[in-house]
């Protein structure tokens, strides 16, 4: 006979680990219910912190600059007319130096000169004597013809045609004296002006040929600097004023104050715009001249061959927005913040200058221009937007 326990014994461990499971979910909902849940929040959207300003029209004052060697406006090879050999030179006839017009830079041998014109004037004395007569003599035969009847007609103009060829030997005679005083006076060669010697090719007892170099001088008084500039840039910021002469050239430049400076402002003069000198058409180049105005020579002066820096001032833009030139990209956009997000709108510039772009259109007044740099710029971007600081903004006014 089987015991009732044990039957029921299986039935009661279920019961009693229904009853433990049931305990604990109670409990666990109980503790559940005790703790508060946590509160929802929301995903917030990401933002990009730029600098902006606000875009102003206003004048901007544009300058050209460009490079160019600094000459003397006027510089001569004195060259010997005639020849001889050298028998007086200037005391201080050395490269540098300057020589105050009217001194003498050379004297050449006359003493052949001498004798030729010392001939010549003895025998000008007696071919005059003879013209003299042969004048008297036909001006008695043809009065005896023509009162008289004495004579021939042959005889008078035999008469005048030793009389015409004595006045030609004469008149040759003249012009060969006059050559050997106009040799005479140029083997004394002076200064045309105050000069510099800027090269020297000549020694006393030296023989110099006709027509070979022997000085080169230069008048540092007045000073120019040949400035190549860029044709697109020229042709927009250059100023002209008056009509242009008869056929296809320029127009006169307008006068302008320029700023002419030597290694980096060591040398520092003020010029004047003053002529376009030539175009060059394989490189584009416009060369425009610049003259440099008298200096104060008690500092280190701008002189021939220095190699300078010139800053010309071009046209004044009316009414342009300047902004930092990396804040326009290679496809023409700028990016500007509306309403808080980022937009790329095309722009027209009219000017660069280093780091300064002047937009002509594209952009209103009081825009937002931002002028961080971006790497990849993603449209409507929410922004937080910070001031821009003086110098990142770009642009001077005029």
């Amino acid at each position: 006979m089987s015991n009732p326990f044990k039957a029921h014994l299986p039935l009661k461990r279920v019961a009693i680990c229904v009853a433990v499971i049931s305990m604990g979910i109670v409990s666990m909902k109980a503790l559940a219910a005790l703790k508060e849940p946590p509160h929802a929040i929301k995903p917030e959207e990401p933002t990009l912190t730029v600098e902006v300003v606000h875009a102003e029209p206003r004048d901007i004052q544009t300058t050209l600059t460009g490079y160019g060697e600094a000459t003397s406006v006027r510089s001569v090879a004195i060259s010997p007319e005639v020849s001889g050999k050298v028998v007086e030179i200037h005391p201080n006839l050395v490269e540098g130096s300057i020589v105050p017009k009217g001194d003498l830079l050379f004297r050449l041998d006359t003493h052949s000169l001498l004798l030729e014109k010392k001939s010549a004037e003895t025998r000008l004395s007696a071919l005059c004597r003879n013209r003299d007569l042969l004048k008297k003599e036909f001006l008695r035969t043809r009065r005896l013809f023509e009162a008289a009847k004495t004579g021939s007609l042959a005889s008078v103009e035999r008469a005048e045609q030793n009389y015409n060829a004595a006045k030609e030997s004469v008149s040759q005679l003249e012009q060969k004296l006059a050559l050997t005083n106009l040799s005479l006076s140029r083997s004394v060669v002076k200064a045309p002006f105050t000069a510099r010697i800027k090269s020297v090719n000549v020694k006393k007892e030296q023989y110099l040929p006709a027509g070979s170099p022997a000085l080169t001088l230069a008048d540092d008084s007045l000073l120019e600097v040949a400035v190549p500039l860029r044709g697109e840039e020229a042709a927009l910021l250059l100023e002209f004023e008056g009509t242009p002469a008869p056929g296809a050239w320029f127009a006169p430049l307008k006068k302008k104050p320029c700023q002419v400076s030597w290694s980096s402002g060591h040398a520092l003069a003020q010029g004047t715009l003053d002529r376009i000198i030539r175009y060059d058409a394989a490189t584009r180049t416009v060369y425009v001249a610049v003259r440099i105005t008298p200096q104060d020579l008690s500092g280190f002066p701008i002189t021939d061959g220095m190699f300078c820096l010139v800053t010309i001032p071009g046209r004044i833009l009316k009414k342009v927005i300047a902004l930092p030139s990396h804040a326009i990209d290679r496809n023409g956009k700028v990016n500007i913040a509306e309403k808080g997000f980022l937009k790329r709108i095309p722009v027209e510039t009219a000017y660069t200058r280093g780091e300064t772009t002047c937009i002509s259109a594209g952009i209103a007044p009081g825009t937002q221009v931002i002028v961080s740099r971006i790497m990849t710029p993603l449209e409507n971007a929410r922004l937080t937007l910070v001031q821009a600081s003086k110098k990142t903004d770009g642009g001077s006014k005029s």
